[in-house]
């Protein structure tokens, strides 16, 4: 195949591809099943008189009476409902704020992906050489991305093991 014809199917691709995805992201509808079922899962749980108990626990919560309580709080008497629901709506924010960050790393990641699917087309279908110069730079730009989202879940990781750790204490 010539490389104007790679260029062109290249071209289709996206624009059979791109319009259903950004429709999908402007309105809000989730990129996967799991989101969708974790959405859902979220509003079922806002509705329901138990909206202390959280589906995403970590371990070291467990389920009494009405509400969830940390281990630490349930052995240290703590059962106060006004002091859960507070507690509560703390980690709401800071799961909407997670949430909105994630969405954010997903947007940076897939235009990152994209932006270097778009100029390997371009530099190696039609052998351009800027674009080949520009996709090894956008190639190095990912696996930093990468590299750096890789350490973040590994600092999030440490900092829920030592909160794990110091409510146990």
């Amino acid at each position: 195949m010539t490389p104007l014809v790679v260029l062109i199917l290249a071209l289709l691709w996206i624009a059979v591809l791109a319009p259903p995805l950004l429709r999908g992201r402007a309105e809000g509808r989730p990129a996967s099943s799991v989101s969708a079922f974790r959405r859902q899962i979220s509003s079922l749980q806002r509705t329901t008189p138990l909206s202390g108990v959280r589906i995403n626990q970590p371990r070291s919560a467990v389920r009494v009476g009405h509400g969830a309580y940390p281990l630490s709080s349930h052995s240290r008497g703590h059962h106060g409902t006004a002091m859960n629901r507070s507690f509560s709506s703390a980690q709401r924010q800071v799961a909407a704020r997670r949430a909105a960050q994630r969405r954010r790393r997903q947007n940076v990641l897939a235009g990152l992906v994209g932006l270097a699917l778009f100029s390997a087309a371009v530099g190696f279908g039609l052998d351009v050489r800027a674009a080949k110069f520009g996709f090894f730079v956008v190639a190095l730009m990912l696996l930093g991305y990468l590299y750096l989202l890789v350490q973040i879940r590994r600092a999030e990781d440490e900092k829920a093991m030592r909160q794990l750790w110091h409510n146990a204490a």
